[in-house]
């Protein structure tokens, strides 16, 4: 039942190109994310029920990943942010700033990889935020 939800999400949002392209599952795989304009919806993949609703970016949440223990989960924003929220109660816990709309977040657990929209790829330590040089 997950993996043909998985599925028919992954071919929907394939097919609609306006479709919010936003979308993550936890680790687990029991928890899915989904960017709704600004906002970030949190449910529970099998049931479907809304668990979580964050607000906290001021404009359109172009992208979301899990980290590989499901810890955190990461969102990026047209507002040139990325955020790490609390994934089990959806409090925020950090917030890094960069000079670019955010096209692509990524994980290891250690860190986090950015990609902005000018497709510059920058990485930053979750614990500290601060950027890794290179």
């Amino acid at each position: 039942m997950r993996y043909t939800l998985i599925v028919v999400i992954g071919l929907f949002m394939a097919l609609t190109p306006r479709a919010s392209a936003q979308f993550a599952i936890s680790p687990d795989g029991k928890r899915s994310a989904t960017g709704v304009v600004n906002q970030i919806k949190i449910e529970d993949v099998v049931t479907q029920k809304e668990l979580i609703r964050i607000n906290g970016h001021s404009q359109r949440v172009t992208t979301l990943a899990y980290t590989p223990e499901g810890r955190f989960l990461i969102s990026g924003s047209l507002d040139k942010t990325v955020k790490l929220w609390d994934a089990a109660v959806g409090r925020l816990v950090r917030e890094i700033r960069i000079d670019a709309a955010v096209s692509s977040v990524d994980s290891n657990g250690k860190t986090v990889t950015i990609i902005d929209d000018q497709k510059r790829k920058r990485e930053f330590e979750i614990e500290t935020g601060r950027e890794v040089k290179k």
